[in-house]
């Protein structure tokens, strides 16, 4: 006959230790888990900020720098009329050669921005999409 050895009531068990370790061990790195993404969750709370008044003050500043840029073009302008009258002593000859200058950049710059345009229509994807569509009923 087997006989049973039966635990003795101070006798540790040592599956019983084994699986308050790994239980012991789960619930320190659920602890240090916990305290990880708390603290990621801090820093990217915070990073959230600081990126919201930074893009706040990105778009006052650039407001800033538009209002200056255009007035050191009015102003660099204004010091080529000046100079083409004072060359010419003609106030027309003076302001329409600036006048004339802008219009032709204006156009200059309208031209550039058809042929964005055109890039943005993606003419290769269609075309190729295109030939693909027509091969299928």
């Amino acid at each position: 006959m087997q006989q049973r050895e039966e635990a003795q009531p101070g006798a540790p068990d040592p599956a019983g230790s084994a699986t308050l370790d790994v239980l012991a061990a789960a619930r320190d790195a659920a602890v240090q888990t916990a305290r990880v993404a708390t603290a990621a969750w801090g820093v990217l709370r915070a990073e959230l900020r600081l990126a919201k008044t930074s893009a706040g003050r990105l778009v006052v500043f650039g407001l800033l720098a538009l209002v200056l840029a255009g007035s050191a073009w009015l102003a660099i302008l204004a010091t080529i009329a000046v100079a083409l009258y004072q060359l010419t002593h003609s106030l027309l000859i003076g302001v329409g050669a600036v006048a004339l200058a802008n219009v032709l950049g204006v156009a200059w710059l309208a031209l550039l921005l058809r042929s964005c345009a055109r890039d943005l229509d993606l003419p290769h994807t269609r075309r190729i999409l295109a030939e693909l569509s027509d091969g299928e009923p």
